[in-house]
């Protein structure tokens, strides 16, 4: 199942960044030239045969390249082998495809690793032995990154990994839905079409390529585009392609599933995962959490209600999820409330929603923290605590904590930017209420980029650059990188 393999690519890049090739690489283009020599000498030892001259045409061509660079890499990787034994075993298991061997006449233990290597050469394994097939797709939807010397977890790909299954399925599709500029990633308008389509009785009984027909028509997409997501639906559980009459049959949950992924107002992962897809600060932590927040337990906004958390961290860590959820749901809204005090802002008499526009309204939170609390309101206003069950729970309780502590290191790095603003347009001679009003969407007069919780550079007017840290001793340093000479 695809939602497994993806797990089982994060993990192994999470334990060993070098266990999967990098994506050009070279080493394996020449152990796909050196298969293909030694099976082109085989083959032109039987010229006058048919069959081999079409096997040599077929393991020339992209798919069988693919299929043998999993299997050198299954063999070297996951079994150990060194470069000249996993040559010879493909060999061995591509005149097996083709017919010059007869399975059953291979040693014993030859036969049972030819026999997985064929598997993942025709592509009938491409997920569980070595998923090498995944590596783009994962890449693609930002779980992980390469980064000239290995692979390397994004913070949204440590996220992934620690949902379950079902969960992890729901957030994939909404993270496709997000990314419309990636071409092989499932659009919203896709999804719309199939849950129409599973709407009418006869589903089931349509053929998949007069499913393929109608959407691609529809939507004025390629139909192979529209085959290829029917078939990762399908690996994703969520549809059955009958292999004998070639019709499709939805799965019993699937229509349910679809309106919680299409239904923004109500799927936590939609405003989650575009917080997270934001380039608006640093990254968002995403483990370790107790542990960052307790480094955080001196913060003024924490201080005084350090007992709460720390209640709140231990019931977490005694996997009693609903109560650490108890605390800190109203917590997370006590901050708030907190900061607007703190700010002098008027309206802390309003409700979540409203006091969270305030704040971000006086620029002292950004969209990406409002995605987090929006993610974490939604759902559970609407199904209450005690309906979740443990694992969504827990899902709930770390996004809690991600909320309460995005929050915080947020509001400290905009209190940085507005002493930040008052300084510079001091001395730029500027109204310093102008800058905030047009911070963040005017970035002609404002463009601000938050390096770190304790650094920013701020560029004015597209002229003027500058780079302000925040001393570990609250002191403020200034840099002006660079000033065009105005006419």
């Amino acid at each position: 199942m695809l939602s497994k393999a993806l797990k089982k690519v994060l993990t192994d890049v999470s334990n060993d960044p070098n266990y999967y090739p990098p994506p050009l690489d070279v080493e394996a283009t020449k152990i796909i030239r050196e298969i293909r020599s030694r099976f082109t000498q085989l083959a032109l030892s039987y010229e006058s045969s048919v069959d081999l001259a079409n096997a040599l045409d077929s393991i020339l061509s992209p798919d069988y390249r693919r299929g043998m660079v999993a299997g050198y890499y299954y063999l070297t990787r996951e079994l150990g082998l060194e470069k000249g034994k996993a040559i010879e075993l493909l060999v061995e298991a591509l005149e097996v495809v083709f017919g010059i061997r007869d399975l059953r006449h291979l040693l014993p233990v030859h036969k049972v690793i030819v026999s997985y290597l064929i598997k993942i050469i025709s592509g009938e394994d491409v997920y569980s032995l070595y998923p090498l097939s995944l590596i783009d797709y994962v890449s693609e939807l930002n779980l992980i990154y390469w980064d000239g010397e290995k692979w390397n977890l994004t913070e949204l790909g440590k996220f992934m990994l620690k949902l379950p299954s079902p969960e992890l399925v729901k957030a994939l599709l909404t993270l496709e839905t997000i990314l419309p500029t990636s071409s092989n990633c499932m659009s919203r308008a896709f999804l719309k079409e199939i849950r129409k389509l599973l709407s009418r009785n006869s589903m089931h009984m349509h053929r998949v390529t007069l499913v393929e027909n109608i959407i691609a028509e529809q939507l004025n997409i390629p139909q192979a585009m529209i085959h290829s997501w029917l078939t990762r639906l399908a690996e994703l559980g969520l549809v059955t392609l009958m292999p004998g009459d070639g019709r499709l049959r939805a799965n019993k949950l699937t229509p349910e599933l679809l309106d919680s992924i299409l239904n923004i107002r109500t799927n936590p992962y939609y405003a989650l995962l575009s917080s997270l897809l934001l380039k608006s600060g640093p990254p968002l932590i995403t483990t370790d959490l107790p542990a960052h927040i307790e480094r955080l337990k001196d913060n003024p906004l924490l201080q005084s209600s350090w007992g709460e958390v720390k209640q709140a961290l231990n019931s977490y860590n005694n996997r009693d999820y609903h109560a650490a959820l108890r605390t800190l749901l109203p917590f997370i809204e006590k901050i708030l409330r907190e900061i607007a005090v703190r700010e002098g802002i008027a309206g802390t008499d309003k409700g979540l929603n409203a006091l969270m526009e305030i704040v971000k309204g006086h620029k002292l939170i950004s969209a990406r923290t409002e995605g987090l609390i929006k993610a974490l309101g939604r759902d559970l206003e609407l199904h209450g605590l005690e309906q979740l069950d443990t694992d969504r729970a827990r899902f709930y309780a770390e996004l809690a904590q991600m909320t309460l502590l995005e929050l915080i290191r947020d509001y400290e790095r905009h209190k940085l930017l507005h002493e930040a603003i008052k300084e510079i347009s001091r001395e730029l001679g500027m109204n310093p209420e102008e800058l905030i009003k047009a911070y963040p969407n005017n970035r002609k007069t404002i463009h601000v980029q938050f390096l770190s919780d304790r650094k920013i550079r701020i560029t004015i007017k597209s002229r003027h650059v500058y780079e302000v840290t925040k001393t570990k001793q609250g002191k403020l340093t200034k840099l002006r990188k660079s000033q065009e000479n105005q006419q």
